[in-house]
C-alpha cells in the first residue's frame, strides 16, 4: 500500500463484485490508520476483505497479515468474503484471522508451558468458585472495613449471576487496572467507580482462586479472561516477555484488520494498541455504532471515533460506507427511521415486507412453517433462509413443525431443544424408566445426557486410587468415557452415582418420577411424571441465570404442552426418540437456518423470519433498552429479498411499531 499506485492492484471478477467509489477508496487508501463508519448492510466485510486482497496482491505475505473479530462466527464469515470476491482458498487458509478471545489464549498458549487452560464457559461452572470468593472474603481476619461488605445468603443464585455480570464488565473494561487507587481499595474508591465494594473484594478473591497458585497459567478461563490475561500482561509493562517469549506473537505486522469494531471493549483495545506498535503496520477497522449489543461486556463505539489518535501517534483517516446494497429502499426506510438516522439503498436492490399477526404460540409457529414452505423452492433457497430469534426457547414450536414437515435445518447460537441439558435429564430418566434406548447410541447425546445429570443432580465422583488425577474435572471425564458409550449404563449411572450421592430432596424426587414413568396404568402420565420430577425445584437449585431459569421453564411447559397431543406417555416418548433421530439424519445441504438473532451479526440472508415480534419478548423486558434495540436492527437488516415479521395480535412489539412496518401481507 503505497502512495505511487492509488489504482486497485486486486480486481475481482465483475461476475463475482463490481466495488463502489466507496469501496474502491478504501481498498486502495494509503492511510496507515483507516477507520470505516459503516452503515448495516454496507458490505462492511467484503470491503474489508478487498482491502486485505489488494495488499496481498501487493506483496504482503498472508503471515504478515491478521484479521481479528468478536465471534467465531464472524471469522467463518470472513474466510466467506474473501472466498466471494475470488481469493483462492489455499492464501484464505494461510492469513491469520481469529477472534480476539481465541487470539489472546493462541499467544498465551507457548508462556502457559503449551498445555491449554481449562475453560468454564456456563455460569453453573462458575458458581463454586464465586462461592468460595465470598468465604475467603468472609474469613480475611484483616478487613478494614468489615461493615461495609454485604453478605450473600448462601446460595443465592441472583447474587451469582449479579456478579458474574460484574465481573465481565469489569474485565472487559480493565476497569480496576485503570481507576483503582495505588493502596487497598475501600469502600469510598468502590463507591467513586460507581460499584460495592463487596463486589471488587469478592473479584480479587475470585481472581485469585482462578490463578490456582500455578506460577504459569490460571486453573481455569471463563468467557472472555483469555483477552483479559493478555491485556492485563500487556497493560502492567510486560509487553517486552510477551512479543519476544511467545511463539504465536506476530512479529512482522504488516496488516491488521479488526472487523465489528463497534463490539471492541478496552481490553480488545489494549491488545489492539500492542499490535500497533510494529513500525510500518497498516490498521483499517470498520464498525456500525448502531450494531453494539455487547455493552454488557463493554463493547462502546467509541473506539470507532478519537481514541487511536489520543492515545497513540497516529492519525486516523475517517471513511464512510453509507449506503446499503443488502437492501432496498422498502427495508432502508423503516430501518433508518428506527435508528433516526438516514439509510439509503445505493443499489438496485428490492426488498419485499410483510408483516402478519398471529394469535398463539400453535399460530405463529404454523405461519412460520407456511412461509418456510413457500420460501424453500429449491436447495439453494433454503440455504438463504433464516429464522431468527431472540430467546432459545422460543424454537421448540418451530423445530417440532420444521421436523414434522422434513425440512432440514441448522441451528446458531442455540442448541436443539431435544439437546438442552433440562430437555436431556427427563429424555434420560424416561428412557431408563421405560428401558427404551433406542434413540440415545449417538454418544454425543448420551454425553450431553450424563452432563445433565451430574448439573441438576449435583453429582460427584468417587476417588479412583489407580488414577494420578482425582480431581472431580478428570474424575467426570472418566465417567463419561465408561458410560456415554452405551445407553444401556444409564441405569448404572443412575443409582451408582447420582441417587447414591444425591441430597435426600433430589433423590426422592428422582425416585418418584421414574415410579410414576414406570406405571403405564394412569392417564396423563407425562404430566404426572413431570409433577413428580419438580423440575422447577431442581432448576431453581441448578441454572444460576435467572433468563437460564426461566428459559428452561418454558422449554419445559412447551414439552408438556407437546405431550398433550399424543394418546399416552409411551407413544409421546417415541415421539422425542424418532424426531432426535429425524433430526440427525437430515441433509444439512438443504437446511435452513434457525438462529438467536445475537448470533448472526456480520451475516446475511436471502430471507428473514422474525417470529414472536411480541412486546416483552423483544424487546425482552429485562433486557437494556438500549442493546434491545440495536438487536432489532441488526435482525432487520440480515434481510437481502424477503423481510417477514409476525407480530402479537394483542401485544404486538414496540419495535415494529417504532420503525412504522405496517401489515401487509
Amino acid at each position: 500500500m503505497t502512495a505511487a499506485d492509488r489504482g486497485p492492484r486486486y480486481v475481482p471478477s465483475p461476475d463475482l463484485l463490481q466495488p463502489t467509489d466507496e469501496q474502491r477508496a478504501i481498498q486502495t487508501s494509503t492511510a496507515p490508520t483507516l477507520l470505516i463508519e459503516a452503515r448495516a448492510g454496507a458490505a462492511k466485510t467484503t470491503t474489508l476483505a478487498l482491502r486485505l486482497a489488494e495488499a496481498w496482491s501487493r506483496g504482503t505475505a498472508p503471515a504478515d497479515c491478521l484479521v481479528l473479530t468478536y465471534t467465531d462466527v464472524a471469522c467463518d464469515a470472513f474466510r466467506r468474503a474473501l472466498a466471494g470476491i475470488g481469493v483462492p482458498d489455499d492464501a484464505i487458509q494461510r492469513f491469520r484471522i481469529a477472534s480476539f478471545e481465541a487470539f489472546a489464549a493462541s499467544i498465551l498458549l507457548p508462556l502457559e508451558g503449551g498445555v491449554a487452560v481449562p475453560r468454564r464457559l456456563r455460569a453453573e461452572e462458575l458458581r463454586e468458585t464465586v462461592w468460595e470468593a465470598v468465604q475467603r472474603v468472609d474469613s480475611q481476619a484483616d478487613e478494614r472495613w468489615p461493615d461495609a461488605l454485604e453478605y450473600p445468603s448462601q446460595g443465592d443464585a441472583g447474587f451469582v449471576a449479579e456478579f458474574l455480570d460484574d465481573m465481565l464488565r469489569i474485565k472487559g473494561t480493565l476497569r480496576l487496572e485503570r481507576e483503582a487507587p495505588d493502596g487497598p481499595l475501600s469502600p469510598d474508591d468502590a463507591a467513586e467507580m460507581g460499584m460495592r465494594y463487596m463486589t471488587l473484594r469478592c473479584f480479587h478473591a475470585y481472581e485469585r482462586l482462578r490463578a490456582g497458585g500455578h506460577p504459569d497459567r490460571p486453573l481455569f478461563r471463563g468467557p472472555a479472561d483469555a483477552t483479559y490475561d493478555l491485556a492485563r500482561i500487556l497493560a502492567r509493562g510486560r509487553e517486552d516477555g510477551v512479543t519476544t517469549a511467545s511463539s504465536a506473537w506476530p512479529q512482522r505486522l504488516r496488516v491488521l484488520l479488526v472487523d465489528e469494531m463497534h463490539d471492541m471493549n478496552e481490553a480488545m483495545y489494549s491488545i489492539l494498541l500492542h499490535l500497533l506498535g510494529g513500525r510500518g503496520c497498516f490498521f483499517t477497522g470498520v464498525g456500525d455504532a448502531d450494531q453494539v449489543i455487547h455493552a454488557a461486556a463493554g463493547a462502546d463505539a467509541v473506539f470507532m471515533k478519537g481514541r487511536i489518535d489520543a492515545d497513540t501517534a497516529r492519525r486516523a483517516q475517517f471513511l464512510p460506507l453509507a449506503a446499503s446494497f443488502r437492501f432496498g429502499e422498502a427495508l432502508a426506510g423503516p430501518a433508518g427511521r428506527f435508528i433516526r438516522k438516514p439509510l439509503e439503498s445505493g443499489g438496485a436492490a428490492k426488498t419485499t415486507i410483510t408483516v402478519a399477526t398471529y394469535a398463539d404460540e400453535d399460530d405463529g409457529a404454523a405461519q412460520v412453517l407456511a412461509a418456510v414452505r413457500g420460501g424453500r423452492k429449491s436447495v439453494r433457497d433454503a440455504a438463504g433462509l433464516a429464522v431468527l430469534l431472540r430467546h432459545e426457547h422460543q424454537s421448540i414450536a418451530i423445530e417440532n413443525a420444521l421436523i414434522h414437515a422434513d425440512i432440514p435445518y441448522r441451528s446458531i447460537g442455540f442448541e436443539s431443544y431435544l439437546l438442552r441439558s433440562e430437555v436431556l435429564l427427563v429424555r434420560g430418566l424416561l428412557a431408563i424408566a421405560t428401558r427404551d434406548f433406542a434413540s440415545l447410541e449417538g454418544r454425543d447425546t448420551l454425553l450431553r445426557m450424563v452432563q445433565a445429570f451430574v448439573l441438576f443432580c449435583g453429582t460427584t465422583f468417587d476417588e479412583d486410587p489407580d488414577q494420578p488425577d482425582v480431581t472431580q474435572a478428570a474424575l467426570m471425564a472418566e465417567a463419561l468415557r465408561d458410560f456415554a458409550g452405551n445407553a444401556e449404563n444409564l441405569p448404572l449411572f443412575l443409582q451408582n452415582h447420582v441417587l447414591r450421592k444425591a441430597e435426600p430432596a433430589a433423590a426422592r424426587r428422582l425416585r418418584a418420577a421414574l415410579a410414576v414413568a414406570a406405571d403405564e396404568a394412569h392417564e396423563d402420565r407425562f404430566g404426572r411424571f413431570l409433577d413428580a420430577l419438580d423440575m422447577p425445584w431442581f432448576v431453581a437449585q441448578a441454572l444460576v441465570r435467572p433468563e437460564r431459569r426461566a428459559g428452561a421453564l418454558r422449554n419445559l411447559a412447551g414439552l408438556r404442552a407437546l405431550a398433550a397431543h399424543y394418546p399416552d406417555t409411551r407413544t409421546f416418548f417415541k415421539h422425542l426418540n424418532d424426531t432426535a433421530q429425524r433430526q440427525a439424519g437430515m441433509r444439512r445441504s438443504a437446511a435452513i437456518t434457525l438462529a438467536s438473532a445475537a448470533a448472526v451479526k456480520g451475516l446475511e440472508f436471502r430471507e428473514v423470519l422474525l417470529p414472536w415480534m411480541e412486546q416483552g419478548e423483544f424487546p425482552d423486558a429485562q433486557g437494556r433498552p438500549a442493546d434491545e434495540a440495536n438487536l432489532f436492527y441488526v435482525a432487520i437488516t440480515r434481510a437481502r429479498q424477503v423481510l417477514r415479521l409476525f407480530v402479537h395480535a394483542r401485544r404486538p412489539s414496540e419495535f415494529v411499531v417504532r420503525a412504522g412496518f405496517g401489515q401487509t401481507g
